[in-house]
Formats: structure tokens, sequence, C-alpha cells
């Protein structure tokens, strides 16, 4: 999935940006809403970085052996951060335990982002990639089941939002059923907490930004961040007029996933299902997440006193 066209690789919060075009933040950048919830603790992804640290050392012990002690330790602890994917695809995963288990998370991965760019293309009247893998053919058969059950009109396709102190992109709105949905579309194996916070984010912002032809009245010019224009074929500048958001009435993560083993062995055929979440559980996600975003704002404020007082 390319990244949205307002974004910016660096926010000073940690992570991914946005620009504030339409100065509703005093023009600043903006941290983006999965910004905001990485600052949460995530126990999972910890005992995954143990796991992996510990697959890396026993297959790399001569190697770590011929280390220094103090040399050792630190390069354990540097292998989440320098084993990036793209020196895993370097490696073969047949005969490096490391690599078998990195392969299988990229492969995942790369499955998501496929059937999320399916999905968009699809849902925009473009002409979506052919399938190329059997997980992806499952689940755009999946999905496409799941489509000619429900009566459905697309109202938007990542369009970035804007709220106070934070923007984000959603993945879509739409009418099902006759019911106004904002949506978010996942390949991962549970609905998680994380993801009702990311709708509750999106549903509370102010406004959003449409991207409209050049000329249109009105339209607000941006340029593209250099790495951002890279994966829109070199574009360089891109036009948005302000848009408010539709009156939600549910909200609902659309999960889509290829045949895969569950936890006790058993074989899950590929599926797709909506789950519409109670709001309940929005008014929660959107409390989790004004926590998350005020720790971001007070992480960059500290940063930037101590930073202040190094100079001073």
């Amino acid at each position: 999935m390319s990244s949205p066209k307002l974004s910016t690789h660096q926010s000073g919060f940690g992570g991914r940006g946005y620009a504030d075009i339409f100065n509703v933040n005093e023009g600043r950048t903006l941290m983006s809403i999965t910004t905001a919830l990485g600052a949460e603790d995530k126990p999972g992804i910890r005992a995954w970085e143990r796991q992996q640290i510990a697959a890396f050392a026993v297959t790399h012990v001569e190697e770590i052996a011929a280390k220094d002690v103090e040399v050792g330790y630190r390069y354990l602890q540097a292998v989440p951060r320098f084993l990036t994917p793209q020196k895993h695809d370097e490696l073969d995963y047949e005969v490096d335990l490391w690599n078998s288990a990195e392969y299988a998370l990229n492969e995942a991965a790369e499955a998501g982002t496929w059937i999320h760019n399916y999905i968009e293309d699809y849902w925009s009247d473009n002409f979506p990639e052919s399938p190329a893998r059997e997980d992806h053919y499952q689940m755009v058969e999946a999905f496409h089941i799941w489509e000619a059950q429900h009566e459905i009109e697309i109202l938007s396709t990542e369009r970035t939002v804007y709220g106070e102190g934070y923007a984000g992109t959603g993945d879509f709105t739409a009418v099902i059923d006759g019911v106004v949905t904002l949506g978010d579309a996942k390949t991962s194996r549970k609905v998680h907490s994380g993801h009702k916070s990311q709708l509750a984010a999106i549903g509370s912002a102010f406004t959003s930004a449409k991207e409209v032809p050049k000329g249109t009245p009105g339209a607000i010019k941006h340029k593209l961040q250099p790495k951002v224009a890279e994966e829109y074929g070199g574009q360089e500048f891109a036009w948005f007029v302000e848009e408010p958001l539709p009156d939600f009435q549910q909200y609902a993560v659309l999960q889509i996933r290829p045949g895969d083993t569950g936890k006790y062995g058993e074989w899950i055929e590929s599926f797709c299902e909506m789950h519409v979440i109670p709001q309940a559980q929005i008014d929660a996600g959107w409390s989790q997440f004004k926590a998350c975003r005020d720790l971001r704002l007070a992480q960059k404020m500290m940063k930037d006193a101590e930073k202040e007082a190094e100079r001073g």
C-alpha cells in the first residue's frame, strides 16, 4: 500500500506524520494515528522480538562467540533493528532458522498489503492487480463472496482525516446494507483493541482531505515529500479540497484471511467477515487513543525541553 500523499516519513513524534494543509492545527506537522498508537505497550511484539533474538543467537553461535562479551551483548540487542526485511530477503529461509520465522512474517505482511491494494483499486474503479499466489486467490475469492451478499455503495477510500493533534487515513467509508459505515480492512488473526482505537480516532476527526484535479476551485496545492513522491512515480504535486466526514452510523473491521492453521492445529478455511464494533468499545478506543496521543505529545515536549537545556 502506497503512503498517503499528505504523509511525511518523519513527524518529530517517533514515526510517520502528515502535513496540516488546512491549518486545523496551526500548520504543524501532525503525528499519524498509527504513530500515536505506537506509544502503547505491546507485550506480544516484545515476546516476538525475544523469540527472534533467540533464534538468531542459536543460528549464529560462532559469530557471536568470537566477539567480546559486551560487544556480543549489544550486538544481540540490535538484532530487531538491523535485520530489516530487505536483509532477510537476501538469506536462504530454508536453511536459516531466523529467516524461516521472518519469511513467514514477511509473507503475511505482503499478503495484507496486497489485498489492501486490491480492494482499494477495485472500489476506486481502477484495475486491481491479478492474484499471483494461492493466498491472494483465496482472499480475493472470499472478499467477492462477502461483497455479493451485501448492498454496498462506496463513499470514499484511503481518505486522509484531521483531528486534534493528529491525522490519519481511513481505509473506506461506505453505505453497507443501508448503514453509513466507517471501515478498516485487516488480515490479522483477530480484531485487536488497537484496530478499534484507530477507527475511533478516524471517526472523531474534524475534517478530511479529498484529492481533486489541478485547477479545481478552492483546491490547495501540496508538494509531496520526496520519498512519498517516489511511490507515485515521481508525482511532485497534488491538490486537495476540504470535505466534512459523514455521520457514521457504525464502525467495522473487515477481516480477510487466507486458509490457515489455527492455534490448536485445526485448518481454518479462507474467509471475509465484517465485524461491527459496539459503540461502547469505540468510546473506550477513543479514550485509549487520546491517552496515546497525549503521551506522544508529552514525550516530544520533554525531548524539546532537553534540547533547549543543552543549547542553553
